[in-house]
């Protein structure tokens, strides 16, 4: 589907987070110099370019590095970063020269994204440079668009943070980017979901409206439906090779359903033995994500029910447009749940989606009567699927991704889109994009 014949027009959200750059950096008068968290800077060049940046006075740019600062030529250092502690820990490093001068050459200021950290803020105190800092501001953009039908948040650090280190923090800006997106398209009055994530996601969904003011919007609702999926339930998709699915499906699969206590025992020292102890924390991180796990006697084993529930490789009956196709033979499970979920009612998918991680939910949001759209296209996605009307307006279905989504499964839920039976427009939010190699550095 054409940008031009998408009912919704995400690229607002890029001129958004251009205009809240713009008040940021017009906050320093005068020149300036930026350094860059360098994942920071990826972001940023989605919205923005240097001749943009030059326009308000950004004559540097340079990437945060330990130890002192080279020769600045700008009235102003801007440090743009995320709220990391470790990053702090940089600046510190940056600032302590600065403060042994005698007369102060420039000012100093901190720009975090999306918000400002009370722990960041007290390490600067607690090692003293504080004082040689001029202002801690934000830059409050939680989400822009990659295309015309895909929002990313960036947030690198989303899986290890997540799945590994269980730090919850990041649940925060989703709830925020989620507000965001229906201060912009209106109340999304169905959300369903599977996974812990995806649960706490919706719960504070509940508490934030009233706090952004969501229920104050007087924006006709232009989605349907949101269903949010935590990336713990498909971890085969990243890891995929086309060239060799199924047998990456029954590895990972049946790791992912437990190993008997002495397999997993043997495998782990054999690695160690082989690959140097370097590689124990990283099959301790495995473990915490839910990759490898000792296999309880009770546990079933789901990926034989999941692969023919959902029909996760190609059969001779498929046809050439199936999502099978992305992986030359395989489907990404997470594709096929929004398949599923775009034919038949959650409920009844609920009892087969038990095997995977989290829990299965639904949440129902309530709309002022009179920004309800009295149109016969706008109906609940819990409503009969069948009997499409011809020229009837697309049910529009916002899809999240919590942890990452990769290119993969982007393209099978374009070629659900294209479906004439679901009339459906898809728009797909993810906290980052993610491959196989992303993945595993993530996990070490």
């Amino acid at each position: 589907m054409s940008e031009d014949s998408r009912l919704l027009n995400v690229s607002v959200f890029k001129e958004i987070a251009r205009e809240e750059l713009k008040n940021c950096l017009q906050k320093y008068d005068g020149t300036k110099a930026i350094i860059w968290d360098e994942k920071i800077l990826g972001i940023i060049e989605l919205i923005a370019d240097f001749a943009f940046l030059r326009q308000y006075g950004v004559i540097q740019m340079l990437h945060l590095r330990k130890d002192r600062l080279p020769l600045i030529r700008a009235e102003h250092v801007v440090y743009f970063v995320r709220k990391k502690p470790s990053l702090m820990k940089l600046i510190v490093d940056n600032l302590r020269e600065e403060i042994k001068k005698t007369t102060k050459n420039h000012d100093y200021h901190i720009l975090f994204m999306p918000c400002k950290s009370w722990l960041c803020e007290k390490i600067l105190e607690d090692e003293n440079v504080s004082s040689i800092i001029s202002s801690v501001s934000e830059y409050p953009v939680e989400i822009l668009p990659i295309d015309d039908d895909v929002l990313s948040m960036q947030m690198i650090d989303s899986l290890k943070e997540l799945f590994v280190e269980k730090d919850y923090s990041c649940l925060l800006h989703v709830a925020r980017a989620i507000i965001h997106i229906q201060l912009r398209f209106g109340i999304i009055r169905d959300i369903y979901g599977q996974g812990s994530c995806a649960k706490r996601v919706t719960e504070l969904l509940s508490k934030l409206k009233n706090e952004m003011s969501l229920n104050e919007s007087h924006v006709v609702p232009q989605i349907h439906s949101l269903l949010i999926l935590d990336r713990s339930i498909d971890f085969i998709t990243p890891l995929m090779n086309q060239m060799t699915y199924e047998g990456l499906c029954d590895e990972i699969f049946g790791t992912n359903n437990g190993l008997k206590k002495k397999v997993l025992e043997h495998y782990s020292r054999e690695i160690l033995q082989t690959y140097g102890y370097s590689n124990l924390e990283f099959l301790h991180n495995l473990e915490l994500a839910g990759l490898i796990k000792v296999r309880n006697t009770l546990l079933n084993k789901p990926y034989n029910m999941l692969k023919k529930q959902f029909r996760l490789t190609r059969v001779k009956t498929e046809p050439d447009n199936d999502l099978t196709y992305v992986f030359n033979g395989y489907a990404p499970l997470s594709a096929r749940i929004v398949e599923s979920f775009l034919k038949s009612r959650w409920i009844t998918m609920s009892e087969t989606l038990k095997v995977l991680p989290g829990s299965t939910f639904e949440y129902h949001q309530q709309i002022p009567l009179e920004l309800r759209r009295h149109r016969s296209s706008i109906t609940s996605v819990t409503s009969s699927r069948s009997n499409i009307v011809p020229n009837e307006e697309p049910r529009v279905i916002l899809v999240f991704f919590i942890g990452g989504v990769t290119f993969a499964e982007i393209s099978a839920l374009r070629l659900l889109a294209q479906k004439r039976n679901l009339n459906v427009e898809l728009l797909i939010a993810t906290t980052q994009i993610l491959n196989g190699k992303t993945l595993v550095e993530a996990l070490r």
